[in-house]
């Protein structure tokens, strides 16, 4: 027992070590540009020795490499859990899905910018390789499960392409976090005569418009489904 116990323990300080390193690099490629940052500044930030960061990254790219994969699969283990609880129906699964995203992305804000600024700098082939695009390719089809999801048990219309709507969904999505990520950017260069935009609003407003244009117009209403809780 108390061997089993110090290989998890090791397991989870090294999980914890692997995640801290990660944070570290999110910030001082932030700071100083990927391109820039040097191995030795991350581990100075990291608190670990240069030999130990290499233990866990072998290179720059390397690191790049889990930096830019880290919230992608922050969201899809979350993705994975809600996807397979047949209890939601369509339009319930989408809504947690897209909420899901948006407090995982939220979470890890620094690994999405330079997610974000790796996919532009990369060619595809890279992309490819690095298995970004596989991951995006999952991510768009829980998107399309819970909308067929939502099609089949009449949570949702069936009168739209379920993979242009996936697709609308994740631009939309990446949009209003762009935004919220950078709102003080935005709101500096916005007319000080005028009502400054609440950017946290803004996601949960698209929310609300995607879902009532999506939403099965013959639906009960859903929070009425059980009898029992109106009483």
């Amino acid at each position: 027992m108390g061997a089993t116990s110090a290989t998890i323990r090791r397991a989870r300080e090294k999980a914890e070590r692997r995640e801290a390193i990660l944070d570290a690099a999110a910030r001082v490629f932030g700071e100083r540009g990927a391109a820039v940052a040097t191995m030795e500044e991350v581990a100075e930030a990291a608190e670990v020795s240069k030999g130990t960061l290499y233990l866990y990254f072998q290179s720059k790219d390397d690191l790049s490499v889990a930096l830019t994969h880290r919230p992608l699969d922050a969201v899809l283990e979350r993705f994975a859990s809600l996807r397979d609880d047949d209890s939601l129906d369509g339009e319930t699964l989408l809504r947690r899905l897209i909420e899901t995203h948006a407090e995982v992305v939220m979470a890890n804000a620094g690994s999405f910018r330079f997610a974000m600024a790796s996919l532009w700098s990369q060619q595809p082939a890279e992309q490819s390789g690095s298995g970004y695009i596989d991951r995006i390719r999952t991510l768009r089809d829980t998107y399309v499960t819970a909308l067929e999801r939502g099609q089949a048990d009449g949570s949702l219309r069936d009168d739209f392409d379920v993979h242009e709507v996936s697709v609308a969904l994740w631009a939309t999505f990446f949009g209003a976090n762009a935004l919220r990520m950078n709102a003080p950017r935005f709101i500096a260069h916005m007319p000080q005569d005028r009502p400054i935009p609440d950017f946290d609003r803004l996601l949960p407003t698209l929310v609300e418009l995607f879902l009532r244009a999506l939403r099965n117009p013959e639906r009960r209403n859903p929070e009425r489904r059980n009898p029992e809780r109106q009483s």
